[in-house]
């Protein structure tokens, strides 16, 4: 059985704010990907931080895997209407 209820809870999402770009730099080494530290910014200031973002992997790069879904599916696109 499931606990817990189901009702509204009054939470009011807010709009989003614009992403920012170019906010972290990435780098692989050694099959890890490092990236800036994001301790004095809005990650850090939401209680992430200590060199694991584990937790933020999509809200960092929500827009880089925007886009390359974007091109992916342009690509798979082209190549279909190619075969017809």
């Amino acid at each position: 059985s499931m606990s817990g209820q189901d009702r509204p809870s009054g939470v009011v999402f807010e709009a989003l704010d614009a992403p920012i770009e170019k906010a972290v730099q990435a780098q692989c080494k050694g099959g890890f990907l490092f990236i800036t530290d994001q301790s004095e910014n809005d990650f850090g200031l939401a209680g992430f931080g200590g060199g694991n973002y584990h937790g933020l992997d999509y809200p960092i790069f929500h827009m880089d895997i925007r886009e390359n879904a974007k091109l992916r599916s342009e690509q798979f696109l082209r190549k279909s209407s190619e075969r017809l």
